[in-house]
Protein backbone atom coordinates (compact mmCIF):
# COMPACT_ATOMS: atom_id res chain seq x y z
CA UNK A 1 0.00 0.00 0.00
CA UNK A 2 1.80 3.06 -1.17
CA UNK A 3 0.03 6.80 0.87
CA UNK A 4 -2.29 7.45 -2.06
CA UNK A 5 -4.13 3.82 -0.98
CA UNK A 6 -3.74 5.10 3.06
CA UNK A 7 -5.51 8.43 2.07
CA UNK A 8 -8.08 6.97 0.13
CA UNK A 9 -8.71 4.96 3.24
CA UNK A 10 -8.48 7.47 5.86
CA UNK A 11 -10.95 10.28 3.35
CA UNK A 12 -13.14 7.08 2.93
CA UNK A 13 -12.86 6.44 7.10
CA UNK A 14 -14.00 9.91 7.44
CA UNK A 15 -16.87 10.01 5.27
CA UNK A 16 -18.14 6.78 6.97
CA UNK A 17 -18.16 8.08 9.96
CA UNK A 18 -19.42 11.66 9.25
CA UNK A 19 -22.35 9.87 7.82
CA UNK A 20 -23.04 7.60 10.84
CA UNK A 21 -23.23 10.63 13.17
CA UNK A 22 -24.94 12.36 10.90
CA UNK A 23 -27.91 9.59 10.69
CA UNK A 24 -27.63 8.38 14.34
CA UNK A 25 -26.43 11.42 16.09
CA UNK A 26 -28.66 14.06 15.30
CA UNK A 27 -32.48 13.80 15.77
CA UNK A 28 -34.95 15.64 18.03
CA UNK A 29 -37.45 14.58 20.59
CA UNK A 30 -40.94 14.24 17.96
CA UNK A 31 -42.25 17.17 20.40
CA UNK A 32 -39.92 19.48 18.88
CA UNK A 33 -41.18 18.62 15.28
CA UNK A 34 -43.78 20.31 13.29
CA UNK A 35 -44.27 18.86 10.30
CA UNK A 36 -42.05 15.41 9.11
CA UNK A 37 -41.85 14.59 5.27
CA UNK A 38 -43.11 10.85 4.34
CA UNK A 39 -41.43 9.88 1.35
CA UNK A 40 -38.78 7.89 -0.05
CA UNK A 41 -35.47 9.95 -0.27
CA UNK A 42 -34.22 9.18 2.69
CA UNK A 43 -34.01 5.84 2.11
CA UNK A 44 -32.36 6.56 -1.96
CA UNK A 45 -30.02 8.57 -0.13
CA UNK A 46 -28.81 5.92 2.64
CA UNK A 47 -28.33 3.33 -0.32
CA UNK A 48 -27.20 5.51 -3.22
CA UNK A 49 -24.17 7.14 -1.47
CA UNK A 50 -22.66 4.47 0.53
CA UNK A 51 -23.19 2.38 -2.20
CA UNK A 52 -21.15 4.50 -4.61
CA UNK A 53 -18.45 5.09 -1.83
CA UNK A 54 -17.82 1.33 -1.75
CA UNK A 55 -18.30 0.22 -5.60
CA UNK A 56 -15.56 3.97 -6.03
CA UNK A 57 -13.33 2.27 -3.55
CA UNK A 58 -13.64 -1.32 -4.97
CA UNK A 59 -12.77 -0.33 -8.72
CA UNK A 60 -9.93 1.84 -7.18
CA UNK A 61 -8.50 -1.15 -5.56
CA UNK A 62 -8.62 -3.44 -8.66
CA UNK A 63 -6.60 -0.28 -10.99
CA UNK A 64 -8.74 -0.65 -13.54
CA UNK A 65 -9.65 2.89 -14.83
CA UNK A 66 -6.33 4.17 -13.10
CA UNK A 67 -5.50 7.43 -14.65
CA UNK A 68 -1.79 6.91 -13.05
CA UNK A 69 -0.63 9.59 -10.68
CA UNK A 70 -1.79 12.53 -11.79
CA UNK A 71 -1.13 16.18 -9.38
CA UNK A 72 -4.63 16.83 -9.28
CA UNK A 73 -4.68 13.94 -6.84
CA UNK A 74 -3.39 17.17 -4.56
CA UNK A 75 -6.76 18.90 -5.59
CA UNK A 76 -8.48 15.96 -4.72
CA UNK A 77 -7.14 16.69 -0.83
CA UNK A 78 -7.50 19.93 -0.75
CA UNK A 79 -11.66 19.28 -2.21
CA UNK A 80 -11.94 16.74 0.26
CA UNK A 81 -11.10 18.66 3.28
CA UNK A 82 -12.77 21.73 2.04
CA UNK A 83 -16.04 19.28 1.24
CA UNK A 84 -15.92 17.91 5.12
CA UNK A 85 -15.67 21.63 6.14
CA UNK A 86 -18.23 22.69 4.36
CA UNK A 87 -20.76 20.28 5.24
CA UNK A 88 -20.00 20.30 9.18
CA UNK A 89 -20.50 24.30 9.33
CA UNK A 90 -23.49 23.96 6.92
CA UNK A 91 -25.00 21.65 9.62
CA UNK A 92 -23.57 23.37 12.74
CA UNK A 93 -24.95 26.60 11.46
CA UNK A 94 -28.55 24.97 11.07
CA UNK A 95 -28.07 24.08 14.67
CA UNK A 96 -31.62 21.62 15.95
CA UNK A 97 -32.92 22.43 12.63
CA UNK A 98 -31.01 20.02 10.54
CA UNK A 99 -32.29 16.92 10.88
CA UNK A 100 -32.18 13.92 8.85
CA UNK A 101 -35.64 13.41 7.45
CA UNK A 102 -37.19 16.30 5.81
CA UNK A 103 -38.51 18.22 9.10
CA UNK A 104 -39.93 21.38 10.13
CA UNK A 105 -39.68 22.85 13.48
CA UNK A 106 -42.12 24.02 15.96
CA UNK A 107 -40.22 27.15 16.31
CA UNK A 108 -38.50 27.12 12.76
CA UNK A 109 -36.67 30.00 11.21
CA UNK A 110 -35.89 30.38 7.60
CA UNK A 111 -31.96 30.77 7.67
CA UNK A 112 -30.52 32.96 5.05
CA UNK A 113 -27.21 34.31 6.40
CA UNK A 114 -24.31 32.81 6.86
CA UNK A 115 -23.26 29.77 4.29
CA UNK A 116 -26.82 30.01 3.35
CA UNK A 117 -27.03 33.55 1.94
CA UNK A 118 -25.42 32.57 -1.76
CA UNK A 119 -26.39 28.48 -1.05
CA UNK A 120 -29.85 26.75 -0.12
CA UNK A 121 -28.20 23.20 0.45
CA UNK A 122 -24.45 23.79 1.33
CA UNK A 123 -24.42 20.40 3.24
CA UNK A 124 -25.40 18.42 -0.13
CA UNK A 125 -22.58 20.90 -1.72
CA UNK A 126 -20.12 20.09 0.49
CA UNK A 127 -20.90 16.37 0.71
CA UNK A 128 -20.08 16.77 -3.40
CA UNK A 129 -17.33 18.25 -2.49
CA UNK A 130 -15.96 15.46 -0.74
CA UNK A 131 -16.82 12.90 -2.65
CA UNK A 132 -15.57 14.85 -6.25
CA UNK A 133 -12.31 15.76 -4.24
CA UNK A 134 -12.19 11.16 -2.88
CA UNK A 135 -12.38 10.86 -6.56
CA UNK A 136 -9.62 12.28 -7.37
CA UNK A 137 -7.50 11.27 -4.87
CA UNK A 138 -8.28 8.34 -6.69
CA UNK A 139 -7.20 9.01 -9.78
CA UNK A 140 -9.71 6.42 -11.29
CA UNK A 141 -11.45 7.58 -13.85
CA UNK A 142 -14.37 5.02 -12.98
CA UNK A 143 -14.41 5.67 -8.98
CA UNK A 144 -14.76 9.38 -10.40
CA UNK A 145 -18.17 8.89 -12.27
CA UNK A 146 -19.58 6.47 -9.72
CA UNK A 147 -18.97 8.87 -6.76
CA UNK A 148 -20.66 11.64 -8.51
CA UNK A 149 -23.65 9.95 -10.09
CA UNK A 150 -24.87 8.27 -7.04
CA UNK A 151 -24.68 10.99 -4.73
CA UNK A 152 -25.85 13.76 -7.82
CA UNK A 153 -28.70 11.60 -7.81
CA UNK A 154 -29.59 11.12 -4.05
CA UNK A 155 -28.83 15.13 -3.59
CA UNK A 156 -31.14 15.84 -6.77
CA UNK A 157 -34.01 14.04 -5.26
CA UNK A 158 -33.38 14.95 -1.57
CA UNK A 159 -33.40 18.92 -2.94
CA UNK A 160 -36.25 18.67 -4.86
CA UNK A 161 -38.42 17.23 -1.76
CA UNK A 162 -36.90 19.94 0.77
CA UNK A 163 -37.75 22.97 -0.97
CA UNK A 164 -41.31 21.73 -2.10
CA UNK A 165 -41.09 21.05 1.80
CA UNK A 166 -39.87 24.62 2.50
CA UNK A 167 -42.04 26.44 0.36
CA UNK A 168 -44.88 25.49 1.75
CA UNK A 169 -44.18 26.31 4.86
CA UNK A 170 -42.25 29.33 4.54
CA UNK A 171 -43.85 30.15 1.58
CA UNK A 172 -43.36 33.67 0.19
CA UNK A 173 -40.37 34.45 2.35
CA UNK A 174 -39.01 31.05 1.03
CA UNK A 175 -39.78 31.50 -2.88
CA UNK A 176 -37.83 35.37 -2.25
CA UNK A 177 -35.11 33.41 -0.47
CA UNK A 178 -34.92 31.16 -3.70
CA UNK A 179 -34.77 33.84 -6.02
CA UNK A 180 -31.64 35.13 -4.28
CA UNK A 181 -29.70 32.25 -3.47
CA UNK A 182 -28.55 29.50 -5.66
CA UNK A 183 -29.20 25.67 -5.09
CA UNK A 184 -25.77 23.94 -4.59
CA UNK A 185 -22.98 26.36 -6.84
CA UNK A 186 -23.02 30.11 -6.09
CA UNK A 187 -24.25 31.98 -9.18
CA UNK A 188 -24.21 28.76 -11.01
CA UNK A 189 -27.03 26.21 -9.90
Amino acid sequence: MNYIDISVLAISLTVILSGVYVNFQRKSDDSEKLKVATDNTLLIFRIAVPVSLITSIAIYFTRWGNLGFNPSIYLGFVLAALGIFVRWYSIHSLGRSFQVNVTIMKDQQLVTNGIYKRIRHPSYTGLLLYYLGLGLVMHNYISILILLIGPLFAVAMRIRKEEAFLADHFGEDYIVYSKSSSRLIPFIY
